[in-house]
């Protein structure tokens, strides 16, 4: 039995490999995709701009060499800067409007960039450009845009580059309103730009409210407060059944969505993958169809293991997993890290964490499959993982922590300064296993569900969703005491956690729910 589960684990593991572009090819590698004239022309322009620069950045590089202390190579980069920003401005002092993006290449860009914001990622795109145009920090405006300037704003969003034609290290893309700006990294200055490169935003709707009760799948859902710059993600826990409840799930998170309350990417908390590992389409059926549409739209995942997952599940490319059974990822003041809890008792990933939450500032947020506080068939078992897990989350100062394994919802209390959340219900429920601890704030074991999380600087708001897409429960978390003590005036906070009770006034009637003391 030792060597089947190890045999099973080599037989996804290469087919995953084979499938997904890891490993030894079994064939020859296909031919490179073919490039548009246009682009390739535009390519072309851009490498003899680096060719006809490169004597200027090596004699910058020779004249402020990096220092050996950080202040000193801190100072050698803005010199370095400096000086190639002088030299690129007389070299280019006849520069014109067009050299760079040339009508063919600019019109090609137009068309791409038409087609991404008409395409099933615009939300992704609109929703990073917002992002990334911080106006507390981006004050340039397109007007003040010009050739050989120096000028701050911001960089073309990630979700977006894939649209454009690659340029060199020594450039990159930057926008400014509906202007697209190619610019010298090193040097900071602007070598062209063009006008009305993105298209015109959409109206805004207005905002949405809680639904009658009356309308369990035509009302208008919830909407998180969607603040300036907050980040927003979705946690699914247990999904990987391929039957008609994942489905089901991710119809209703999909219509969510596509109502304009968008997320940036996905929590996944292990159990992805239940059975079927014969061929890539039993692969297909238990992940990439029944997420094609947040895929296609480009929403990126972020999993963890769950004991029905099988090592090899982490070279997968859609689970953002880089090869290993435990890691870390970033977004604004937040760090998310993804432990193991197959093993959670190893040292190393233990010493890891620590590394990993070392000098942290913000928001430390874990997520794995075992719960360490469960009122429901694993409530045992979570006790064996409390003893080897909680103390060292507790020493590093964690704030969140979201699991799966229990197929309901629970939200224990909040133990030695910790949030937990158990969200392992997106594909299977097992109704009537939730037995309320005297630890459990809230649970539901009635239907399948979701969460969503926005995370606004110092506070956490969080929604969970039946299937049906109303809301079972909600809440604000605060990192701080004084972000507690200055939320609790303000306005906009109080109304929506008005909202908040308005949406789950259903749950007060007669509902299958639990609640600890």
């Amino acid at each position: 039995m030792r060597y089947g589960r190890e045999a099973r684990t080599l037989a996804f593991s290469l087919l995953i490999f084979v499938q997904f572009g890891h490993g030894c090819p079994t064939k020859a590698p296909p031919p490179p995709a073919e490039v548009h004239p246009a682009a390739a022309e535009f390519q072309a322009g851009l490498q003899r701009y680096v060719e006809a620069t490169g004597p200027l950045r090596q004699e910058a590089e020779k004249k402020y060499p990096a220092g050996k202390t950080p202040e000193e190579q801190a100072k050698a980069v803005e010199r370095r800067r400096g000086l190639l920003a002088v030299s690129i401005r007389s070299m280019r002092a006849r520069a014109k409007l067009g050299d760079l993006f040339t009508v063919p290449g600019s019109d090609y860009i137009k068309k791409q960039l038409a087609a991404a914001f008409s395409g099933p990622a615009s939300g992704a795109i609109r929703d990073g450009m917002e992002e990334q145009n911080d106006p507390s920090i981006y004050k340039t405006t397109p007007s003040q845009i010009a050739l050989n300037r120096r000028l701050s704003i911001p960089s073309v969003p990630g979700v977006l580059l894939e649209d454009l034609p690659a340029v060199p290290d020594q450039l990159e893309y930057r926008f400014a309103g509906r202007t697209l700006v190619l610019a010298d990294k090193e040097a900071g200055v602007v070598l062209d730009y063009l006008p009305g490169a993105f298209p015109e935003p959409p109206a805004k709707s207005p905002p949405t409210t809680a639904a009658p009760a009356s309308a369990p799948r035509t009302f208008a859902y919830f909407a998180m407060p969607e603040r300036l710059r907050s980040v927003r993600f979705a946690v699914l826990g247990d999904t990987g059944t391929g039957d008609a409840n994942q489905r089901k799930v991710a119809d209703m998170l999909w219509s969510f969505y596509s109502m304009g309350h968008h997320f940036k990417f996905i929590l996944m908390l292990g159990d992805n993958l239940y059975a079927g590992l014969e061929s890539a389409a039993d692969y297909n059926r238990q992940f990439t169809t029944p997420y094609k549409r947040f895929l296609d739209a480009r929403i990126q995942f972020h999993a963890t293991l769950g004991n029905h997952d099988l090592a090899g599940q982490a070279d997968f490319k859609p689970f953002s997993m880089g090869g290993h059974p435990y890691y870390s990822f970033k977004e604004g003041n937040m760090k998310f890290v993804s432990l193991n809890s197959n093993q959670p008792s190893d040292p190393e990933q233990l010493a890891w964490m620590e590394k990993e939450f070392s000098g942290e500032n913000g928001w430390r947020i874990c997520f794995f499959h075992h719960p360490l506080y469960s009122s429901g068939y694993h409530a045992k078992e979570s006790v064996g993982i409390r003893a080897l897990l909680e103390e060292p989350l507790v020493n590093n100062k964690v704030n969140v922590v979201f699991n799966g394994h229990e197929h309901f919802y629970e939200r224990p209390k909040p133990q030695r300064g910790i949030h937990y959340f158990v969200a392992g219900a997106s594909a299977k429920v097992r109704r009537g296993d939730l037995r309320p601890h005297d630890f459990t704030a809230f649970g539901y074991d009635a239907d399948n569900s979701l969460m969503i999380v926005e995370i606004a600087g110092d506070d956490l708001f969080f929604q969970t969703l039946a299937a049906s897409g109303r809301t079972i429960d909600c809440g604000v978390i605060y990192r701080t005491p004084e972000a507690e003590a200055k939320d609790s005036k303000d306005n906009q906070t109080r109304e929506w956690l008005r909202g908040c009770d308005a949406a789950r006034a259903w749950m007060r009637g007669p509902a299958p729910l639990a609640a600890g003391p």
